[in-house]
Order: structure tokens, then sequence, then C-alpha cells
């Protein structure tokens, strides 16, 4: 891997975002994620605080060299999907049950920029979501 361009993600960050989905209901959520960018691998953990609905969700996925900029993602030691990472810009797609789930990093300024899509929220609805994310330090 290019570690060059994956270090543009390295580090902590906090910041807020939102989901919208098919049925024009919207929240708010809050979160906070650790990007650890080693040499073959770059390995994400999140916590999501959905505030306005009462719920928390944290998470891991590792996203391995498949490529000098292709990427395999896996979650529990199980390839789920694939993606790429192009200088400041990082996107991946999986398959979690029947639901199939995208999602873009984008460097910024002070952070990234992260959106995303998936084909079911727990309502089985179309559901896309924005995250500004500001880097600790």
């Amino acid at each position: 891997m290019d570690t060059s361009s994956a270090t543009v993600f390295h580090g902590d960050y906090a910041g807020n975002g939102f989901w919208v989905d098919v049925a024009g209901e919207s929240k708010r959520y809050r979160i906070v994620q650790v990007i650890d960018v080693r040499e073959s691998e770059i390995c994400v953990r999140y916590e999501h605080d959905f505030f306005e609905e009462g719920t928390k969700t944290q998470g891991t996925f590792v996203l391995l060299r498949d490529g000098e900029q292709l990427l395999s993602v896996r979650m529990n030691g199980s390839q789920v999907g694939n993606g790429y990472i192009f200088g400041d810009v990082l996107h991946y797609h999986i398959r979690v049950g029947d639901a199939y789930v995208e999602v873009g990093y984008r460097g910024t300024e002070r952070g990234m920029l992260v959106t995303g899509s998936s084909t079911k929220n727990a309502q089985g609805r179309f559901i896309a979501w924005q995250e500004t994310l500001e880097k600790a330090g």
C-alpha cells in the first residue's frame, strides 16, 4: 500500500453527522473514530452515538492491501467487501447481511468528510449519511 497517501487518514477524529432515509426521516448523531495506518493495513474503529434515538453502536474493520490502490475490507477476520484509495480519497463497499453499504472518505483541511449509503436501514429503507469529522490535536 502506498502508505504516503493512506497516512492522510491516520489519526483520532470526532464530529457530527446526520442520516436521511427514503421516507424523509432524518436524525443527527455524534462520531468518534480512530484510523490507524500500518504498513499493509488501515484499521478503523468507530463509535456512533445516535443521541436523538437513544442508541449507540461501535465496530472495527480492517482495509488490507489488495494491489497498489486496491483494498480488501475485513470484519471479524472475513472479507466483506472491496475498496480503493487515491490520494485523499478512500472508498469502499461491503455487504452486511442482505444490505449493501458504500462509504467514501475525503480529506479536508481540518479532518475529513465521510459520506455513505445503505440499501437498508433498521426499517428496511434506503438511507444515506454525511459526517464532518475533525482531527484531534
